[in-house]
């Protein structure tokens, strides 16, 4: 088996088990729950009712597929258990640029109902959910300064395309300079509209969408708000941490 088709079949394995990350899963119950998978799998013993903390993430078929995929080789396979583990990092260390500066940024996990991840500068910002939205906010904010944050929401019904000419015509009712919709890779693969109010004063208003693809017929909307100001601060950091945005399909019961 070469190392592309076995990517290949990590890849299948992950994207069908997919459930949703858990927070507080740690090394010692990930080697334990692995443990258990193999067990299942070779009849030694029953799958518990109550799942396990893999189990909100992985289908135990899936998870055995992955499991009985890995065993079988040696390289290849750790370098899937390494692919697998690192979507189980409550915790993480991102390297990022902001105003010119390279950053190293303790960044933590944020699981969503919606079907997504993301991982999030745990020093600088706070997920607030409200309802529907999950909203990533300053933890400090100070008198005069103008709203900064980063939301996540979904359209199940509306592709993105059809929700862009929406959103332009709405934000040319509130914005003196918006972009039309245009499509990109970084730091998400979606369409991108950019709207500012202004341009010349440090506190004009900016935002940016970004329209993803939801994968069932509908579009997540990531919304940036900040300043002028901030573009080179918060807006490259909500740029690099929407480069952690992950979709994760949810796998069958």
């Amino acid at each position: 088996m070469t190392q592309k088709d076995f990517d290949e079949k990590v890849s299948e394995a992950l994207e069908k088990g997919t459930k949703r990350f858990t927070e507080e899963l740690q090394e010692e119950n990930f080697i334990i729950t692995m443990k258990k998978i193999n067990e299942i799998d070779k009849g030694d013993r029953k799958m518990p009712k109550r799942k396990s903390a893999l189990g909100k993430f992985i289908s135990v078929g899936s998870a055995a597929a992955v499991i009985l995929v890995c065993i079988s080789v040696t390289q290849p396979g750790q370098a899937a258990l390494a692919k697998i583990k690192k979507y189980f990092e409550p915790e993480k260390q991102v390297e990022i640029q902001v105003e010119g500066d390279n950053e190293i940024i303790d960044s933590k996990l944020q699981q969503s109902e919606m079907g997504y991840i993301i991982y999030y500068d745990q020093e600088r910002y706070k997920v607030v959910e409200e309802g529907d939205t999950d909203r990533i906010i300053m933890k400090e904010t100070y008198e005069g300064i103008p709203e900064v944050y980063m939301e996540i929401y979904q359209d199940i019904d509306h592709t993105p395309e059809e929700l862009a000419a929406t959103l332009e015509a709405e934000l040319k009712a509130d914005f003196s300079k918006v972009n039309p919709a245009e499509y990109v890779t970084e730091p998400v693969e979606g369409l991108y509209i950019h709207a500012i109010d202004g341009g010349t004063k440090w506190d004009d208003e900016v935002v940016n969408y970004y329209l993803v693809d939801n994968t069932q017929g509908g579009t997540f909307i990531i919304k940036q708000k900040y300043f002028l100001e901030a573009g080179e601060g918060h807006g490259a950091r909500f740029y690099n941490m929407l480069k952690e945005f992950e979709i994760v399909e949810e796998s069958a019961e």
